[in-house]
């Protein structure tokens, strides 16, 4: 006799058990194969489009977030950039404030030193000549180059000076001098002026018999004039 040949065998999509090719319906667990597949093909349709959904949703809310991450970088990058705006305007104002300030406070300085010039100028046209080196001194001690303020204080001290030996105030001339001469040394007028100072100092204490201060008169004007 003539053996039939084998019919191909499959494992059950349930359950495992062997089933032969084409069987309609599993012999052990006996679920229904073509409709078992069938349903299989559809969970795995659905697993898929699921699986999709998840990856739309996903990739949605990454867009969103790195959205949101971009939108809070540009604010963030928008309030730096507002507040270094600020801070320049701001550093801005306090420079022209101060240039402003400066500018006004020189205006100011000099305007009150010109006031000061011409008053002690007028002192010293006016033969007042304590006023005038008074008003010089305060002119040079708030600014020591302004102009001839320098040799005007002089011609004070020379005045002054020549006062004082007209009323017989030889110490007070002779220091005078000394003050006008450690600002020029060389001033021949300040010189000469005071050698006839120490001369007429020495006359009248000889005249007035006091001969310890003709003596000490004497010592001084050799020693600046031997």
């Amino acid at each position: 006799m003539k053996s039939l040949p084998a019919r191909p065998v499959t494992p059950c999509p349930n359950c495992g058990a062997p089933v032969l090719s084409q069987a309609l319906v599993c012999g052990s667990c006996g679920v229904n194969l073509a409709a078992y597949l069938a349903a299989g093909s559809r969970l795995r349709d659905l697993q898929a489009e699921q699986a999709g959904s998840r990856l739309q949703q996903v990739r949605a809310a990454a867009g969103k977030t790195a959205a949101n991450e971009m939108a809070r970088s540009q604010r963030q990058w928008r309030r730096q950039m507002l507040g270094l705006l600020a801070a320049g305007v701001l550093v801005a104002l306090v420079v022209v404030g101060v240039s402003l300030w400066h500018d006004h406070a020189q205006r100011l300085r000099r305007a009150r030193e010109a006031r000061m010039y011409e008053q002690a100028m007028a002192c010293l046209q006016g033969e007042d000549y304590l006023c005038a080196r008074d008003g010089f001194v305060v002119l040079l001690r708030e600014d020591p180059q302004y102009g001839d303020a320098q040799s005007r204080l002089i011609n004070a001290r020379l005045g002054l000076a020549r006062q004082y030996r007209a009323a017989g105030q030889w110490q007070a001339a002779v220091a005078e001098l000394d003050q006008a001469l450690r600002t020029s040394p060389t001033e021949t007028d300040a010189l000469s002026l005071l050698q006839d100072v120490y001369d007429a100092w020495l006359e009248d204490a000889l005249s007035r018999g006091d001969w310890l201060t003709a003596l000490r008169v004497q010592l001084q004007r050799d020693a600046r004039f031997p």
